[in-house]
């Protein structure tokens, strides 16, 4: 039975280790070296989410998001999706 102090669970923690190399593995294209924009889509999606975030900690209340803040979050993913759909078009017709 694991002490309450640690936790609710008897498993372990997950190591920095793990957790790192499971977001650089995230980060990484299909050729193995990091994506510069999958880097810039985690950086403008976790930077907007933790600024919210911190807001609405700060003020006690769940802070309504602006539509330019949904539109630049939307606007990064789309824009990461919509190059691994060219990059995947490109790949099957070089093949």
């Amino acid at each position: 039975m694991g002490c309450w102090a640690v936790g609710f669970s008897d498993r372990p923690a997950p190591s920095r280790g793990l957790i790192m190399g499971g977001l650089f593995s995230f980060l990484a294209g299909p050729s193995g070296k990091t994506s510069s924009m999958r880097v810039m889509a985690f950086g403008v999606v976790s930077m907007v989410m933790l600024t919210w975030a911190w807001v609405s900690v700060r003020k006690e209340a769940l802070q309504p998001m602006d539509p330019e803040l949904m539109a630049l979050v939307l606007g990064a993913m789309g824009i990461q999706t919509a190059q691994k759909k060219l990059e995947g078009a490109k790949g099957k017709a070089d093949e």
